[in-house]
């Protein structure tokens, strides 16, 4: 547990607003099987708790370092106005190859590296976000991450989700051959001098501002601004399929994957890119449509059309939350191992089949199931439990 007197330093030190919670958004509020706890597992204060469905933080222990606001698949955490925006207009106004980026609390540690300019970033490099960072490397920066004091930090516990922020960032630059990369100086020790230089320092959260582009926006509207959050439209939804949204990290990814060209044609591990491949074994498949229902993002989709009944996936939609694998009723979605990058931008048919109502409930189901759908089936296999147990232990002579 970080002490107050230092919490209380590093707050004053970071120019962020405090965290606002929606809980609405947890996996866990959607299907408290998942039993997600990757937010506060990755909290460097111990500020977040999860029970259950229930995320609360607590304000007096939370530093705003920013890494929630990633580190939760469905963006449970949000702030109205994250200090690491005006970080692209800073580094876009540098004329300078390479940048090294240093947080508050290590300011005078930064100018070592000759061939990069030091930016200060508004907090702990730790609010950087695999998606800001392909943003600021993106197409032929080399950013270098100054993690060299990070081991005596009090956030020290943040430093594992910096290191895999980047390594996201370089997957997905390396994926699509772009020029940027994101650099650690504990992970690949730069040519440093011996004396650092702060005075080179450019201040990361003070952007000169452009009025004319301000005006624009302000009278225009941001038009556009949110079209990569708008959900896809499935043909025939399930009725009772739950809400569902991008979190604003994964909108803001696909907005500058959207420009780039197609990836070269190979097969690629999603994991390391924060996506899943996913597969459906469709001779145990019932097609019920309960793992598009519970998907977050709607990267799974399930429709009818025609009589017949089918599964579709989209991977950049895949936050890779498992919650699919957990909600299948018959054990029938699976994680492969590789995709082929061809199809990271397609929409993939994963299941599908001929299709006919339940004669118990009517909810459509595929017509390999039977008669009933497997929600019906599972309750009469129930009963049909329940009734042998009642012939086995009826008392001799008497009533159950």
């Amino acid at each position: 547990m970080v002490k107050l007197s230092t919490l209380v330093q590093l707050v004053e030190s970071f120019a962020a607003p405090s965290l606002e919670v929606d809980a609405a958004h947890c996996l866990n509020a959607r299907y408290n099987k998942v039993a997600c706890t990757r937010c506060a597992d990755a909290c460097p204060t111990q500020a977040i708790t999860v029970a259950g469905p229930a995320v609360t933080c607590d304000l007096d222990a939370c530093a705003r370092c920013g890494l929630c606001l990633w580190a939760c698949p469905t963006g449970v955490f949000h702030q109205t106005y994250p200090p690491e925006d005006k970080l692209p207009a800073v580094i876009a106004r540098q004329d300078t190859e390479a940048l090294e980026l240093v947080c508050p609390a290590a300011r005078e540690a930064a100018g070592r590296l000759p061939e990069a300019r030091p930016v200060a970033t508004p907090r702990c490099l730790a609010a950087l976000s695999p998606a800001r960072l392909i943003e600021l490397a993106d197409p032929d920066r080399t950013i270098w991450l100054n993690d060299s004091l990070c081991a005596d930090c009090p956030l020290a516990a943040a430093h594992e989700h910096i290191l895999s922020a980047a390594q996201e960032a370089n997957a997905w630059l390396t994926l699509y051959e772009r020029a940027g990369r994101i650099r650690l100086f504990t992970e690949a020790p730069p040519r440093l001098t011996d004396t650092p230089h702060p005075e080179r320092l450019v201040d990361g959260s003070s952007p000169p501002v452009d009025r004319r582009a301000f005006l624009r926006g302000n009278l225009r509207g941001e038009a556009g601004l949110d079209v990569a959050a708008q959900p896809v439209q499935a043909a025939n939804p399930v009725s009772d399929r739950l809400g569902f949204r991008l979190p604003p990290e994964r909108v803001r990814l696909l907005r500058q994957e959207s420009a780039w060209p197609e990836p070269p044609n190979r097969w690629v591990e999603p994991e390391p890119l924060g996506l899943a491949a996913i597969e459906i074994d469709e001779d145990n498949c019932s097609l019920c449509g309960w793992c598009a229902g519970f998907c977050p993002t709607a990267a799974l989709q399930w429709q009818q059309q025609r009589g017949e009944l089918m599964i579709t996936f989209q991977p950049l939609r895949c936050i890779d939350c498992d919650i699919c694998l957990a909600a299948c009723p018959t054990e029938a979605v699976h994680k492969r191992e590789q995709i082929p990058s061809g199809a990271l931008r397609q929409t993939v048919l994963l299941a599908e089949g001929e299709s006919h109502d339940c004669t118990r409930c009517g909810r459509p189901t595929a017509v390999r199931t039977g008669d009933l759908c497997v929600w019906c089936s599972h309750l009469t296999d129930t009963r049909s439990i329940l009734e042998d147990v009642r012939r086995r232990y009826r008392p001799p002579g008497g009533e159950t």
